[in-house]
């Protein structure tokens, strides 16, 4: 549970505030990638983003020549379709 750190500490190099809010985030950090990996993810692989269209790209091809370096595949490029 959140115990209140956010009282004057006795030694001046406890920074039990910012401890706590680097926690937080993390967690939050974990719970979103756990909700995006559940929601975009179809069980082969994990999704990639593209960093300059911010596509996440499920499936994806790793792309050289792209900009971004990630893409969509063609449809010839999934095996099995």
């Amino acid at each position: 549970m959140f115990v209140n750190t956010l009282a004057p500490q006795s030694h001046p190099h406890q920074n039990q505030p910012t401890k706590l809010i680097i926690q937080l985030l993390i967690e939050l950090y974990q719970i979103v990638i756990t909700i995006r990996n559940i929601t975009i993810n179809n069980g082969i692989g994990s999704p990639h983003t593209n960093p300059v269209t911010l596509e996440d790209l499920m499936p994806h091809v790793h792309d050289k020549t792209v900009p971004g370096k990630v893409r969509a595949p063609y449809p010839g490029e999934i095996p099995g379709h």
